[in-house]
């Protein structure tokens, strides 16, 4: 026969595969249009995907595909599809079964965008042709290809089949571009049409669109079979079926199924080395459940008449919670026993440090002893240094006070003797004022007197006593007084009129310096008492300037005499009393200097004392704090005595559940999974399976493996029932599977037990909503 070749392609026994794909170049060839031909075999069409999937993935959010036969052999399918003009797939199959991700896929292959609407609740017919319109523009005005993924879950309103009716038929939506938006759009692809030989017509240019459009744009819509709702909507809307290519997604084999368990559990660390023998079975054990669970729905259905589906995407959803709840379960475990080990190690070394602080006590208490004697030795010594420094302070006291009184007296004697001399200087002062008049001429007057007027001669005399034994020049007898007062001696007194005024005015140091004798000045006291003292000031002047001046240098010069001489006594007594200041400052500063000495070693013994006592505080509080942490640690010990031996009991029980927990927990991630919507019986039979299948392979198990103790602990089942939960085991399972998966969970509640379970749980962030 002439069509016997094609027997070796479906023969029953390992039939060749026969894959038709635009690819069969590979990716990179379809920037060029591709070449459709037959893909030698399944590795060829396995390499091809592969890169095509590392590309994708690098550009696009991963999507971590497991590429099966089944799966290549689809993505071979929509290219078929999509390469052809108005190509457009219809994947019909259950969710997780990878009709989206296998579209993607096929467009990348194809050179195509992918492009799919978001659904919200103010999404509608107007938003949706604003997309069509922007897919319109890239296929038919930019030439480039356009997938468009569209899921019967996005079809919010029937409407929207209208829009897709027509452009599966014929490329052309109603309504979808007003006029000014076609003249645009006609102005856009004139050139390209111009170039291919279009006549330049409105009519023209529009059809060259929409077939530029029919060519690029290709719709994928991803429809489920269950229910009669896809069915409906094709005999509504006839070009769903009509003008699309239906691509069947069945279920799974067993191989895809095996291939995909492989691909999630191969970098789970939890499962141990590669070749560790509970993989496989493991590994065996996720398509076993699928396809026992099919065979449980389908006797659930001919027994109760109730339906239950399991999908590709329980499937996936089953090896995602058990990698997820593996890796919390052996970490929680792994972390408890490292912890409870830790503790062991710390209190065993506990012990230890225990009898070491006892020995360490017992050394302190030695050095304790020693350094309290020490301490109390410099202690005795700094109160009879403290005393010695006491008594020699007061005495230094003493003699401030005595320095303070004498200096407090001499102060006042001073202030006397200053205030008296000041006064006596305005008399020095109109003394040297009226020698300031005379000059040398005056004095030539003066002397050349033979007969000098009465008066005169006494003021002369008076002059010439008051300098006898000051000036080397007036002659004097043995006892030191004027020798002759006659104007002879008054005029050689006068003899250098320059001299003499200096004489004069020198004449007040003589007196400070006490060189002038007391009976100068009573002889000059009397011979200016018999001039008629001041009086004889004016009439002097009559006679001779220079006398009237002389007489009342003399005068005043007489005054400042007994101020001096009243004086006298208390500069005497001002400069004894100084002398004594002198040397009681002296006893102050040597009691001052004892003193400061004394408290100098007192203060080094102090800083002694003070070593010793804190060397002393220190070594105490030392042992105190060890004396502390050896009772604190003995009570440590001997309460956790008992707790060790829990302890070491638990490590050891933590070590066995480590082995157990990958079969347990492998239990109850299928049981959660699949049986939630079975009743009692069914559940209890489904676990039975599964509990078999892994003990006739191997797989370490608890005694009693319990899903409902794997999936929830005792204390989270206490707080569930406290919040309203039933206490029957079929609720404690429904709350841990609810608990656990990471589905929507969809709960019939005839009794509103589980809702009301539901509202006081969550009752701080929910929000209830009521649907119609």
């Amino acid at each position: 026969s002439k069509f016997t070749h094609f027997q070796r392609y479906f023969q029953e026994k390992n039939p060749e595969p026969l894959v038709f794909a635009p690819f069969s170049r590979g990716i990179h060839d379809m920037a060029e249009g591709g070449c459709y031909d037959k893909i030698k075999d399944l590795d060829r069409l396995f390499e091809i995907l592969s890169e095509a999937m590392r590309e994708y993935d690098s550009s696009n959010a991963s999507m971590d595909l497991v590429l099966f036969e089944d799966a290549m052999k689809h993505v071979a399918k929509i290219c078929r599809i999509i390469s052809n003009p108005s190509g457009h797939p219809l994947l019909v199959g259950v969710g997780g079964s990878g009709r989206q991700s296998l579209s993607r896929l096929s467009a990348y292959v194809c050179q195509c965008m992918t492009f799919t609407i978001v659904i919200s609740s103010s999404y509608g017919l107007g938003d949706l042709k604003t997309d069509l319109q922007a897919m319109y523009r890239r296929a038919g005005v930019k030439d480039e290809g356009v997938m468009f993924l569209i899921t019967d879950n996005q079809i919010a309103n029937e409407r929207f089949l209208v829009c897709f009716n027509d452009l599966l038929s014929s490329g052309e939506v109603t309504d979808l571009f007003p006029s000014e938006d076609k003249d645009t759009i006609r102005n856009q692809v004139r050139s390209h049409a111009k170039g291919l030989g279009v006549v330049d017509t409105p009519d023209n240019l529009w059809n060259f669109f929409l077939s530029q459009t029919r060519k690029n744009l290709h719709v994928s819509m991803c429809f489920s079979p269950v229910g009669d709702l896809m069915w409906s909507r094709a005999r509504k809307f006839p070009a769903l079926v009509n003008c699309t290519v239906i691509d069947w997604f069945q279920q799974w084999p067993v191989a895809a199924l095996f291939n995909v368990a492989s691909k999630f559990l191969t970098p789970v660390e939890q499962l141990g080395a590669h070749d560790n023998p509970i993989r496989a079975p493991i590994t065996d054990f996720f398509p076993f459940t699928y396809e026992a669970i099919n065979e449980l729905s389908r006797s659930y259905l001919e027994n109760e008449r109730r339906y239950s589906y399991s999908t590709p995407k329980s499937f996936l959803e089953s090896l995602k919670l058990y990698t997820m709840m593996l890796e919390e379960k052996v970490d929680a475990l792994a972390d408890k026993k490292q912890r409870l080990s830790i503790g062991l190690i710390k209190l065993r070394d506990t012990q230890e440090q225990v009898a070491g602080l006892e020995e360490e006590l017992k050394e302190k208490a030695v050095v304790v002893q020693e350094k309290a004697t020490k301490a109390d030795a410099f202690a005795d010594e700094v109160g009879r240094e403290k005393a010695k420094v006491n008594a020699e302070a007061e005495k230094a006291s003493i003699e401030a006070v005595k320095c303070q009184q004498i200096a407090q007296q001499v102060a006042e004697k001073k202030k006397e003797c200053t205030r008296d001399l000041d006064a006596a200087k305005p008399l020095v002062a109109q003394a040297e004022k009226a020698l300031d008049v005379l000059d040398k001429k005056e004095f030539n007057e003066l002397k050349a007197f033979t007969r000098p007027p009465p008066g005169v001669d006494t003021v002369c005399e008076a002059a010439l006593v008051l300098q006898a034994s000051v000036d080397p020049l007036i002659d004097v007898n043995n006892k030191g007084r004027l020798k002759d007062r006659s104007w002879k001696s008054s005029v050689k007194m006068m003899n250098d009129p320059l001299r003499f005024l200096l004489n004069l005015k020198a004449f007040k140091g003589h007196i400070d310096d006490g060189a002038v004798p007391a009976y100068n000045f009573e002889e000059a006291r009397k011979l200016i008492d018999e001039m008629g003292g001041e009086s004889c000031l004016e009439g002097m002047k009559k006679k001779s300037q220079a006398a009237a001046g002389l007489s009342e240098w003399v005068i005043n010069i007489i005054k400042y005499y007994d101020v001096v001489v009243t004086v006298e006594p208390k500069k005497k007594s001002l400069q004894d009393a100084t002398e004594t200041l002198k040397k009681a400052n002296e006893r102050q500063a040597q009691a001052s200097a004892l003193v400061q000495e004394l408290e100098e070693m007192l203060k080094n013994l102090v800083a002694d004392y003070d070593k010793a006592i804190e060397e002393k505080e220190a070594v105490m509080a030392e042992a105190d704090r060890c004396q502390t942490k050896l009772q604190m640690a003995q009570r440590l010990v001997n309460a956790l005595r008992e707790n060790g031996v829990i302890w070491e009991q638990t490590v050891e029980r933590t070590a066995e559940e480590l082995i157990f927990i990958p079969g347990d927990s492998l239990v109850a991630c299928a049981f959660a999974s699949y049986v939630g919507v079975f009743t009692r019986e069914y559940r209890e039979r489904a676990t039975e399976h599964f509990v078999s299948f892994l003990q006739e392979r191997d797989v370490p198990l608890g005694p009693k493996p319990d899903p409902l103790a794997t999936l929830s602990t005792e204390a989270e089942q206490a707080r569930w029932c406290a919040k309203g939960l039933p206490r029957d085991r079929a609720s404690l399972e429904n709350g841990s599977i609810m608990m656990c998966s990471k589905r929507w969970s969809l709960i019939i509640d005839p009794q509103m037990q589980g809702s009301a379970w539901v509202k006081q749980k969550e009752a701080e962030r929910l929000q209830v909503t009521r649907m119609g």
